[in-house]
């Protein structure tokens, strides 16, 4: 060491040496690490790289539709839209969210949380508001307080709130709080920009808040209108409570939640993050004024989705017996169904989505193709839907079809630029059924006429009306074709009941509902040349039936 030091006191020459030998040590570090990212550790950084360059990406399917016998349509899925809302971006960019969560921090800081949330009271947005602005620059922008991410995240929605309020970029916003603070680092927020009154700024965040308010009320009206008759409409949940719920997510730092195969449960992704619907059958009108209206509501998402409807003036036995279609999330069905949909879809496309090409390692081709069954399931849940009763359930697995997935290459900034690989999306299949409008609306009126004159008989015998049920069944005697199912009543003390032709009420004798039935059996038998009783040798009906046990019927 000291010859070296001492050869830096000789000569310029060897001060360019001892400087040479220094770079030259330096350049090996350098060249070394670079050996170990790109030789050694080449895998591992190839496969973060890939990591962030893949993406998937859903294709909803829509169900197949139900035709009558003569290819009129009973039901069909229909375009609609959904409302959701990410809570992330709308406690990040909407003004009311930001006023929200600001005042929440600002006062855990000072050492009193006091959770604010988006209803009209003392602790509601305008509280909030009131609170934020009301915090000093020099406080605000100091170092005295919290932690250097809290201060970041108390500075950015307070940027946010002041830019809404005040028709300002956050650049300029930021701006001026630096220069209030050279002024006056005691100035309030609210007095801190340069010619924005205090009382413009309350005005405009009022103004905020009225819109966010009324859309809440629009959202309620809709969901309310759709309610049935026997649920109460105060239990409605609005858009300002739906928010309250997400706040607490947020603030308590919830996480979904998935059942593995051994039972223990794994915690996923924050539910802040995620898209949760409010509201799944938007109206034309008010989707396009949200979506005319898009950057007034940040956070709130507005998606294409499907509604399945049936047609206007649909035989009341033939409503009920084509039963209800459910969101997957709502009614996910028995625990296999699930899993059952996703493998049928997986077993046969997953080579083609995740080919043996695309990925560099074979581990990490593994993990893409288990990161595209849970991006399926997700979307299952999601977005599909499962017939719950009736007919609908019965032909489920024909009707639904399956959605599609695709493999899209991202480049730095997360924007989709190519299409690598796809799904394909599996549209449901129409079924025609051998019900036939006319007949099936004929039926229903003579079930319905036959009900009130059996009832009024009933009731001039002494015996309770309530009791009687009508049930018809309209056979094709050469096709063996079910062509209508009437019954009557269809409700029992308001309530919908399974139709006379499917349930029974009283002993469980079905009486003369099953004598189609057997005719046609007869019918077929004679034609075939089964074996069979001639008509000749049955006993004529005589309005009674004697079991082998004794019972009568």
């Amino acid at each position: 060491m000291k010859r070296l030091f001492g050869a830096w006191t000789r000569s310029s020459s060897s001060r360019l040496s001892v400087l040479g030998l220094v770079y030259a040590c330096g350049f090996l570090v350098v060249l070394g690490h670079l050996m170990i990212v790109m030789v050694v550790d080449h895998e591992d950084w190839l496969v973060r790289s890939y990591r962030n360059r893949w993406a998937f990406r859903d294709v909803p399917t829509v169900r197949g539709a139900l035709h009558d016998r003569m290819g009129r349509v009973v039901a069909k899925d229909e375009p609609v839209f959904e409302l959701s809302c990410v809570y992330e971006r709308f406690r990040l960019l909407h003004p009311v969210g930001a006023a929200v969560h600001g005042a929440i921090l600002w006062s855990r800081l000072r050492g009193n949380e006091i959770r604010f949330g988006y209803r009209e009271d003392s602790v509601g947005p305008q509280a909030a508001f009131d609170v934020l602005v009301a915090i000093p620059v020099g406080t605000l922008l100091g170092d005295s307080l919290g932690t250097k991410r809290e201060r970041r995240v108390l500075a950015q929605a307070a940027v946010t709130v002041l830019s809404a309020c005040s028709d300002r970029t956050h650049r300029r916003i930021r701006r001026d709080l630096r220069d209030a603070l050279a002024r006056d680092p005691s100035l309030p927020l609210s007095g801190s920009l340069p010619e924005v009154a205090p009382g413009t700024l309350h005005e405009q965040f009022a103004g905020i808040l009225v819109r966010l308010r009324e859309l809440d009320a629009a959202l309620l009206r809709v969901a309310q209108a759709r309610l049935p008759s026997s649920v109460d409409p105060s239990e409605v949940v609005g858009l300002l409570n739906y928010l309250d719920r997400f706040r607490v997510d947020c603030l308590d730092q919830r996480r979904t939640r998935r059942r593995l195969a051994d039972g223990t449960l794994r915690e996923g992704e924050l539910l802040e993050r995620l898209a949760r619907p409010l509201l799944r059958e938007l109206p034309f009108a008010l989707a396009a004024a949200l979506r005319v209206a898009a950057d007034d509501q940040p956070g709130l998402r507005l998606e294409p989705s499907l509604r399945r409807n049936r047609v206007e003036g649909l035989p009341p036995t033939l409503r009920q017996l084509l039963g209800r279609v459910t969101a997957l999330e709502r009614n996910p069905g028995p625990p296999a169904y699930l899993q059952g949909r996703v493998d049928a879809a997986m077993s046969a496309g997953l080579d083609e989505l995740v080919p043996d090409n695309l990925a560099p390692t074979v581990e990490y081709r593994r993990a893409l193709r288990s990161q595209a069954e849970r991006s399926y399931a997700r979307v299952l849940r999601r977005r599909e839907r499962r017939g719950t009763s009736g007919i609908e359930s019965q032909l489920d697995e024909m009707l639904a079809g399956a959605p599609g997935l695709r493999l899209v290459e991202r480049d730095a900034r997360s924007r989709e630029q190519v299409l690598w690989s796809s799904l394909q999306v599996a549209p449901g299949s129409d079924v025609a059924l051998t019900i036939d409008l006319d007949l099936q609306r004929l039926l229903d009126a003579q079930c319905a006429a036959a009900c009130a004159l059996w009832q009024q008989r009933a009731a001039e015998d002494g015996l309770d009306p309530s009791r009687v049920d009508v049930g018809m069944a309209l056979i094709d005697a050469i096709s063996g074709d079910v062509l209508a199912l009437g019954s009557a009543p269809n409700e029992i003390e308001g309530q919908l009941r399974l139709p006379a032709v499917l349930s029974w009420r009283g002993n469980g004798a079905l009486g003369s509902i099953v004598k189609p039935f057997f005719a046609l059996e007869q019918l077929t038998a004679a034609r075939a040349g089964y074996p069979h009783h001639p008509f000749a040798e049955f006993e004529a009906c005589s309005g009674t039936y004697r079991a082998a046990g004794g019972r009568t019927f």
